[in-house]
Formats: structure tokens, C-alpha cells, sequence
């Protein structure tokens, strides 16, 4: 059954990683500030390692590690890039979206601490907790400055 909880939980934070890695490489592609953009991809790129390290803990218990992301991360995108397309200033739209999701991303791995599993897993989500702390803190700083 810990093992059972130990997947399910890790993979849905893999799913969330999902999200953030399609979400902010979508971005990257939409804003014209150059600066911004390597900073979104960056972001991008962070999401796919998180997930990456925590697909072992997965296979190691004897399941499959998730491939997508969630239907409300999914939904995010969709809603941010549909006012992206309206807007005049694609950034100003995005940036707040993409701050929705990095505390998204930020609630659930601060929530798997809390969930029953594997001390091994537990300890690196506890270790890529603080990247994706460091992540919501950068795209909130953005959106502030941006507002």
C-alpha cells in the first residue's frame, strides 16, 4: 500500500512537471523579449529535470512513471494562450498565468511532503522542492514587476 501511495503521488508530481516544462516552453515561444525567453526555457528545462529525477523512484517500485501532464494544467495553457492571443502584450498575460502555475506546481510538491512514502522519494521531493521554491520565486518577481 506505501507503495502504491509513493507512486501515485510521485507521479502525479511528474505530471505537474509535465504541465510546467509544456506550459513555459509554450511561453518562450510567445513573448518577443529575448531575455524572458531564455528564462522561460530555462524554467522549462528545470520542470523536465525535476521530473526526470523522480521517474526512478517510480520504476523502482515496479510501475510506469507518468508520460503527461493534468487536465488543469492542461487547461492553464489553454486559458493563457487564448489571452495571449487577444492581448496586445503577450508578456503581460502570460507571466501572471505562468506565476498560477508555478504555485500550482509549488502547493503540490509541498503537499507530497505530507503524503505517506518511500523515505528515499520523500527526501528528493523534499530536495526538488526548493527548485521549484526558487522557480515560483523568480516568475513572481517577474509579475510584480510586470504589473
Amino acid at each position: 500500500m506505501a507503495a502504491d501511495k509513493t507512486v501515485g503521488t510521485l507521479n502525479h508530481l511528474i505530471a505537474v512537471c509535465r504541465d510546467g516544462e509544456d506550459f513555459y516552453g509554450y511561453a518562450a515561444e510567445k513573448v518577443s523579449a529575448p531575455e524572458l525567453q531564455q528564462l522561460l526555457r530555462e524554467t522549462a528545462g528545470l520542470h523536465r529535470e525535476i521530473g526526470d529525477a523522480l521517474r526512478p523512484h517510480v520504476s523502482e517500485a515496479g510501475a510506469s512513471p507518468a508520460e503527461g501532464g493534468t487536465l488543469a494544467g492542461k487547461l492553464r495553457q489553454l486559458k493563457g494562450g487564448f489571452k495571449a492571443v487577444l492581448a496586445s502584450d503577450t508578456e503581460a498575460v502570460l507571466v501572471p498565468e505562468l506565476e498560477t502555475a508555478e504555485q500550482a506546481a509549488l502547493q503540490a510538491f509541498e503537499g507530497a511532503l505530507a503524503e505517506p512514502m518511500d523515505a528515499s522519494a520523500k527526501a528528493v521531493v523534499a530536495e526538488k522542492l526548493e527548485l521549484v521554491k526558487t522557480a515560483h520565486a523568480r516568475i513572481a518577481a517577474i509579475a510584480r514587476r510586470a504589473a
